[in-house]
């Protein structure tokens, strides 16, 4: 029996995104690098998950323009970045740089849900990073935005962290 025939196509994500990003096609680079991420957060691989999209976010970066369907693109594979974090904030070396990039991005854009989920990774990861007043900075920008475009899950998610980074900055009363 054909070995290529009992494959799953998913097996062949993260060598098509290998070879798309080192032969230096960044469109098909971050498509495959993405769906690879996908693949690996859905099976809780989270190191494999996180490298593909860091590999996603540099291949959009390398294209020679970034329109605003692939700045809001980048900022939503930034959020999917930022659930690789939850369990080790501290991991991310690049995540203030990435995270960022992204509010960035989604301020060019004028799009409120992204900048809303930007800004809220922005603060989870200083809460993560064990800085509370920059985390309530974030934050507070997420519940802005998240309450502007009504989305009521981030506007509660946002709500959450900001008490915790609250509590850690030592401003119990409002936390």
């Amino acid at each position: 029996q054909d070995n290529a025939a009992t494959h799953d196509p998913f097996d062949w994500l993260e060598g098509l995104a290998y070879h798309y990003d080192a032969a230096g096609v960044s469109d098909q680079a971050a498509d495959y690098a993405e769906a690879a991420g996908d693949k690996a957060l859905a099976t809780m691989a989270i190191d494999r998950a996180r490298a593909h999209y860091l590999t996603a976010l540099r291949a959009l970066d390398a294209l020679p323009q970034l329109t605003p369907v692939l700045k809001l693109r980048w900022c939503a594979i930034a959020q999917k970045l930022g659930q690789t974090c939850v369990f080790d904030p501290l991991d991310v070396h690049e995540g203030f740089v990435m995270f960022e990039r992204a509010a960035q991005l989604a301020r060019e854009t004028g799009d409120q849900n992204a900048l809303a989920r930007t800004e809220y990774w922005l603060g989870y990861v200083h809460y993560g990073r064990g800085r509370p007043r920059d985390a309530v900075r974030h934050c507070e920008a997420a519940l802005t935005h998240a309450l502007t475009c009504g989305d009521a899950k981030l506007v509660a998610q946002v709500e959450a962290t900001l008490g915790q980074s609250l509590a850690s900055a030592g401003r119990y009363d409002r936390a």
